[in-house]
């Protein structure tokens, strides 16, 4: 999602333009998806351009139980000042939020990091996921394991007889 920002560069502050985000016009650098489309809203400020971004995305992740890659989608509502290249320190380490020399604004790279920051910490493919089998490694949710009753520990042995009491 590349925009030429040079004419509302130049436009007084308070200046807005709108852009609606189609799936077929987007690709992502990395397996981010863009899901049903969205919004981006741009505003000229005084330092630079606030980007107001509204969009559905899609990305893999993998299950922390079974392991198994399914998608999860998010919503973002993203609100992100840009500022020229030019104005910025050379110290400052937001490459992120720059707009480039030839005025050019990409949202690619923020869209990639509030995704990632949006997804779940232990993401479950399922509420229900039973993960994997702890001595065989079989998927659980896909197969009847039946190591666990015959594994006992040598250690806890000793402490079966109180289960069956």
């Amino acid at each position: 999602m590349i925009f030429n920002v040079s004419q509302l560069l130049s436009d007084p502050v308070g200046s807005v333009r709108t852009y609606s985000l189609n799936i077929e016009d987007i690709a992502l650098d990395s397996e981010i998806e863009l899901g049903s489309g969205g919004s981006t809203t741009l505003l000229r400020t005084h330092q630079g351009i606030l980007a107001r971004i509204n969009a559905s995305v899609d990305t893999p992740a993998s299950c922390s139980r079974c392991l198994n890659i399914y998608s999860v989608s998010l919503d973002l509502d993203i609100e992100e000042e840009f500022f020229r290249k030019s104005d910025i320190d050379e110290n400052d380490e937001f490459d992120e939020t720059i707009i480039d020399d030839d005025n050019i604004l990409d949202l690619n790279e923020i869209i990639r990091q509030y995704t990632i920051a949006g997804l779940p910490m232990k993401p479950l493919c399922e509420t229900g996921c039973m993960g994997l089998c702890y001595a065989c490694g079989g998927n659980l949710n896909k197969v009847q394991c039946h190591c666990s009753e015959n594994n006992i520990d040598p250690r806890w042995s000793i402490l079966s007889h109180l289960a069956q009491d």
